[in-house]
């Protein structure tokens, strides 16, 4: 139904009981624009479909109504003075317009209305009289093309009107600043609370952790400290069996046991013998070498095996000594001989070598380095949305290549034609089927988040490698599936700001990791977020203007209740979480400029609060089961990469720019393959997490190996 009688619902709108209770505002606006705004005869007229989804959506607000009053009343007149009438009645005469006839024309004085007082608002000064307008009568008066014409002249505020609209103003104004103010007072007293509190955690947090590495660095220095003591005395035990000496444990034992009792016994105080006295002794005479191969065998071989009094030496106990001066003493470390080294077998290597990387003639393997591709992207090929048109037949020719014919198929290809070597690797995809560039290129298949993920991740690409400074930033479909389960925790938990973290998937991605080539959103004016509605399988695009502390909703399917229901809905958590993690990643700390400047929408406001909506009107619109959501929310994000936000006078050839941004990344990665290069790695800290969990390798990206087919979608 695209009409409503309006006499039928002015009759329902007098049963109280008849509409819910959740909707009664809703009817009773409707009412307000129906009998006030647009009234006319409610037994003649109609109430359109368009002022149900206004006010369903909330979008009447913002609708120009002066406009659609004027339409109205001009739509109503064309109507009547094409039959060239004696007389007729006004239908959607708007208020305004009442006014100014009756105070600015005044030949109709007393005939038509008459004044009765002089107050505000104006039309109440006016009472109508019995008698009509006569189209004779404006033919001479008003209508008249020759002789004195009428002169129009426009209202004038008198000063009784604009005392009171000073008055009004001032009131406003006064009761406003005392409603923020107490708003920010109290808002204060909370964070300030909140924050104590945060704070303390935070400190017996970093007191824990700090006595945590206490221990283990207490722990490691003692394993270190014993590792090295073994390590001395098996590099020394290893050198005498290589020179083929034998050990002198066996002939100092007693000797030993008796150095380590009078060691015991000897005073504190009792002078020692520097080390440095012991190598001048070596240099010098032979009985002191003798001397000091004993002492070298006292230290190493004191540890007798089977002796419950005994333990093994370490260098604490012969602080005087280093290893310096203990190669020096060792007498087996000063033979001029080198021993044999035993050679090392080596095994053949798993795998050969890799196909990205490439030895010039005569070069070493220790100088391999991979091969970058030179590309950095697929839109640097190509100059705007121009594709070559040999470029296309050419894909063209390898994608329609060996499509089944059978129906009901859900691949185009059978299952031996579809995989293709080597795979293409596109960053945040791996593609090996056919089949997704077929999904891309075919009229009436719907894209999936790898297509949307893909031209948003080079989109990104393009933004960070472009020699122009473009001041834009996207993220893929994972981000609104991260804010709708963040939204839903933060409502459970009667939105508890703990649950708000920098270290959140959403808080990671605007400080920049979380993304392949992500950038901080600190650093750019736009934020380009794809939006998927699973129940109604429909793409849409969000822009978060940040200086203008905005939402601008681009949706090339407008209409219905329930579609409109579900994208105010995705966009309000948007609208609501989004300032809640700028906040909680200290974003507006780094970006000083919004307040220096005193930007408009950032004046009298708080961080937190919910950002505004606009929904682009003018937006291009799809065809009706056309499944081309995916493709216009690209493409929506590809002009705004351009720097282009008006998009009311652009037209789109969907089936154009399918053969395009499929053959472009087929160009690509085919280009890519046949060069043997690889794309440098665009990992910002670790995809998976920046803290905690395994670092996630660019290879480990999802793959369409096994990439699933969307059924069709008809619009209702």
């Amino acid at each position: 139904m695209t009409k409503v009688p309006k006499l039928d619902f002015f009759n329902k709108f007098k049963h109280t009981n008849f509409f819910e209770t959740e909707d009664r505002l809703k009817i009773g606006i409707l009412y307000f624009i129906t009998s006030f705004l647009t009234g006319s005869e409610a037994s003649k007229t109609t109430i359109p479909k368009l002022y149900f989804d206004l006010v369903e959506s909330g979008q009447y607000v913002n609708f120009l109504w002066g406009n659609e009053c004027f339409r109205l009343t001009l739509k109503a007149c064309s109507r009547r003075l094409g039959k060239n009438p004696t007389s007729f009645k006004f239908s959607q005469f708007h208020i305004a317009l009442q006014v100014w006839f009756y105070e600015c024309c005044h030949p109709f004085d007393n005939s038509v209305a008459i004044r009765v007082s002089n107050v505000t608002p104006r039309i109440l000064n006016w009472k109508t009289s019995n008698e009509s307008i006569f189209f004779d009568e404006l033919k001479n008066t008003i209508f008249r093309t020759h002789g004195n014409q009428h002169k129009f002249r426009n209202i004038v505020l008198t000063e009784e009107e604009l005392n009171a609209m000073d008055q009004i103003n001032l009131h406003q104004s006064s009761s406003q600043h005392e409603t923020e103010n107490q708003a920010t007072s109290e808002r204060h007293d909370v964070d300030f609370d909140e924050k104590y509190v945060e704070l303390k955690k935070e400190i017996a947090e970093v007191r824990m952790e700090l006595k945590e590495l206490k221990d283990n660095v207490d722990k490691h220095m003692t394993d270190m400290k014993a590792y090295v003591d073994n390590s001395t005395k098996l590099i020394i035990e290893e050198i005498r069996s290589s020179r083929g000496q034998p050990s002198q444990a066996t002939h100092q034992q007693d000797d030993a046991l008796q150095h380590v009792e009078e060691s015991e016994k000897a005073p504190m105080d009792q002078p020692s013998v520097s080390m440095r006295e012991y190598v001048h002794t070596s240099n010098t005479d032979d009985q002191a070498q003798k001397s000091n191969d004993q002492t070298i065998g006292v230290v190493f071989n004191a540890y007798i095996p089977g002796s419950s009094n005994s333990k093994p030496p370490t260098l604490d106990d012969y602080p005087d000594f280093t290893m310096t001066q203990i190669v020096a003493l060792d007498p087996i470390l000063n033979d001029n001989r080198t021993p044999d080294v035993q050679p090392r077998n080596r095994n053949p290597g798993k795998y050969d070598t890799s196909p990205y990387i490439r030895l010039s003639e005569g070069e070493s393997s220790s100088r391999r380095v991979p091969i970058l591709f030179r590309i950095k992207h697929p839109f640097e090929s190509h100059n705007g949305f121009e594709v070559a048109t040999e470029l296309i037949d050419e894909f063209n020719k390898w994608v329609f290549k060996d499509v089944s014919s059978r129906r009901g198929r859900k691949s185009a290809y059978s299952k031996l034609k579809d995989s293709f070597e080597p795979q293409m690797d596109f960053g945040v995809v791996k593609v090996a089927e056919k089949d997704f560039f077929n999904i891309m290129v075919k009229p009436g298949r719907p894209w999936e988040d790898g297509h949307v993920n893909t031209i948003m991740y080079y989109l990104r690409k393009k933004a960070k490698y472009s020699p122009i400074p473009l001041s834009y930033s996207t993220v893929d479909c994972w981000f609104m599936t991260w804010v709708d389960n963040i939204e839903k925790q933060w409502r459970e938990s009667n939105c508890d700001m703990r649950s708000i973290s920098p270290d959140h998937d959403v808080g990671q991605c605007i400080r920049g990791f979380k993304l392949l080539a992500n950038i901080p959103w600190d650093n750019v004016d736009n934020v380009i977020i794809p939006v998927n509605i699973s129940e109604k399988f429909h793409w849409f695009l969000v822009v978060f203007r940040i200086k203008l502390r905005c939402l601008h909703v681009y949706d090339s399917m407008k209409g219905g209740v329930v579609h409109t229901k579900k994208v105010n809905e995705a966009v309000g958590k948007l609208a609501t979480m989004i300032p809640l993690f700028l906040t909680s990643t200290g974003f507006y700390g780094k970006r000083l400029d919004l307040y220096a400047n005193k930007l408009p929408k950032y004046v009298h406001k708080s961080q937190s609060d919910p950002l505004d909506i606009k929904h682009m009107m003018h937006a291009p619109q799809q065809e009706d089961i056309s499944n081309d959501c995916g493709l216009y929310t690209c493409l929506f994000a590809e002009y705004i990469s351009n720097d282009v936000f008006d998009m009311r006078s652009i037209d789109i050839d969907a089936k154009y720019h399918r053969q395009r941004y499929a053959t472009i990344l087929w160009h690509y990665g085919k280009t890519k393959n046949e060069d043997g290069a690889i794309s440098e790695s665009e990992v910002t800290g670790t995809v998976a997490s920046k803290f905690g969990g395994p670092r996630i390798a660019k290879e480990h990206v999802p793959d369409t190996t096994n990439y699933p087919t969307p059924r069709q979608r008809t619009r209702n």
